[in-house]
């Protein structure tokens, strides 16, 4: 049995956060037993909780903090971990370095663009954490393609992709379209587009308003619903109100019944302005919906135009707003395209594949 310790550097909902419960929790009971290191309590500890995973808090006070690193080392020799698997900026660089000094494995995963490049001590934090790392994993050939260019990167075989996952079963269960629409106040027959994530910056949503101003002038019969929350909900909420929209989107918050939600939905629609590889894109496709996409970070890897939705470029209403037409137009293409994205969903993007994958880097690495 070998003791695997995953890091993360928040415990909010989010792609990064949901990849490591996945992992952590279906993983090889015979092969591997799982522990978590975080900076703090929140959904993902929640999570970690109720699927019996064991989990440490270690609090993080500065950006560089020698007290941190101490205790994350002390902790790989006291649980006699085997191997390292990081997420994101931070823990890729704390872990690559606690791991080499206890002699042990470590494999960070990089879920998106944002932050690292930022700064130059930040680009330098992160050659050093390739430099001491096992193996680096990008969610997307984008992204992989990406670290090259900005590290500057000599070897490049340290670098491999590993596409994000998702529990496809939990998607397959048709729910009351009926009674829920009822319960978020959707008239019957209404036409609905859904986005779902957190309402960050990133995530481009006034885009995706200005796009929905343009369908309502069109085609009255359509509602937007956006599930999620963020820094931005007030701004977006304030320009809905600008833009005479309030009738139209409805902002539903936090939601832990995305399965059902996604039922309800007859386009998904994602707006970012980068992205690493959609897990509420995946989750669209495994629930048999049509997607909009930007054509931004791992999106391409995940949405063929024509086939199962459109890529639109980012910043871009008018062509959002073109593309969503064309689907609320066409019901057979909508629905051809649903069925044609939950089979690449399948094919490409369960969460077997992931942790087998996984799986077969940490045999790799530990052989």
């Amino acid at each position: 049995m070998k003791n695997i310790l995953h890091l993360t550097e928040t415990s909010e909902p989010g792609g990064s956060e949901t990849v490591l419960a996945y992992i952590a929790k279906n993983l090889d009971p015979k092969r591997y037993r799982s522990s978590v290191c975080l900076l703090n309590e929140g959904w993902l500890s929640d999570q970690l909780k109720k699927n019996g995973v064991n989990y440490t808090v270690i609090e993080n006070k500065r950006s560089f903090d020698p007290i941190f690193l101490s205790q994350l080392i002390r902790l790989i020799k006291r649980e006699k971990i085997d191997l390292v698997h990081a997420h994101e900026f931070m823990m890729n660089v704390y872990g690559s370095v606690a791991a080499r000094i206890c002699f042990v494995p470590m494999i960070g995963t990089v879920h998106s663009r944002l932050y690292f490049t930022e700064k130059k001590r930040r680009i330098l934090a992160y050659k050093l954490a390739m430099a001491l790392c096992s193996r680096m994993v990008t969610v997307c050939e984008d992204l992989k393609m990406y670290i090259y260019e900005k590290l500057k990167l000599r070897n490049r075989n340290k670098i491999l992709t590993i596409y994000n996952g998702i529990d496809l079963k939990k998607y397959a269960v048709k729910y009351p379209h009926v009674e829920f629409c009822s319960q978020i106040a959707i008239p019957p027959g209404t036409l609905v587009g859904g986005t779902v994530g957190s309402l960050f910056e990133v995530k481009g949503i006034p885009y995706l308003l200005e796009a929905v101003r343009e369908v309502v002038s069109k085609f009255p019969n359509f509602r937007l619903l956006i599930a999620g929350e963020g820094d931005q909900e007030s701004v977006l909420k304030q320009k809905t109100l600008s833009l005479g929209l309030q009738e139209t989107v409805n902002f539903l918050g936090f939601r832990n019944d995305i399965p059902e939600l996604l039922n309800l939905f007859d386009i998904y629609i994602c707006s970012s302005i980068s992205e690493g590889l959609s897990l509420s894109i995946l989750e669209a496709m495994a629930a048999g919906k049509p997607v909009i996409g930007t054509e931004v970070g791992g999106n391409p890897d995940l949405v063929i135009p024509g086939k199962n939705g459109f890529l639109v470029p980012p910043g871009d209403p008018y062509a959002l707003a073109e593309k969503i037409l064309i689907l609320l137009k066409d019901k057979n293409l909508r629905e051809s395209m649903g069925r044609a994205g939950k089979k690449i969903a399948e094919d490409k993007f369960s969460l077997e594949k992931m942790v087998e994958d996984y799986q077969n880097l940490y045999e790799k690495l530990l052989a």
